[in-house]
């Protein structure tokens, strides 16, 4: 059953990101869980539980969120108990390799926009925005690791994944 719920995260089948709402990951290491409020800098409404490697699939999984808007550095998301709002620094997200090769990260959430160099695929990286391009969500970041380590630049949904079972946060 795990094999096959990795399958479908891997492909995007499992949690798939709705029209105009990227999926991330919840990547607080607070084992008391991550708060999400009824504002920025709000009331708590509720917490999304700290999920280990060895947390149940179910835990694990409600750590993928999709943004709906942001809001200076706090993003509304929306999730499987709501909505509300959660700091950026609270979310991640993967690099994720594409059939061409890494990432490439862009100067402006545009495929013709020039490019800022290739990123690593497996890298993590910060959600600073988004912005949706026909049909198509670009989500602005901060790279976090590795040689490209503060650069920040637009990845296309291709190229950035939201995969409660890789490795990538579990470092």
């Amino acid at each position: 059953m795990k094999k096959l719920l990795f399958v479908l995260f891997a492909l995007g089948l499992a949690a798939p990101a709705f029209a105009g709402q990227p999926s991330v990951l919840v990547v607080d290491p607070d084992k008391a869980g991550t708060n999400v409020r009824d504002a920025p800098s709000g009331r708590v409404l509720d917490i999304i539980p700290y999920a280990s490697a060895n947390s149940p699939d179910n835990v694990k999984e409600r750590r993928v969120v999709n943004l709906r808007s942001n809001e200076g550095k706090w993003f509304k998301v929306s999730y499987s108990g709501g909505e509300g709002y959660v700091h950026q620094s609270m979310l991640g997200v993967c690099t994720s390799a594409t059939e061409d090769g890494d990432p490439v990260l862009l100067k402006a959430p545009r495929f013709d926009a020039a490019s800022k160099g290739r990123v690593a695929d497996g890298m993590r990286a910060r959600p600073l925005a988004f912005f949706m391009q026909n049909d198509t969500a670009f989500l602005n970041v901060e790279i976090l690791e590795g040689p490209r380590k503060g650069t920040t630049g637009w990845l296309p949904e291709q190229s950035f994944t939201a995969n409660p079972y890789s490795s990538c946060w579990r470092r």
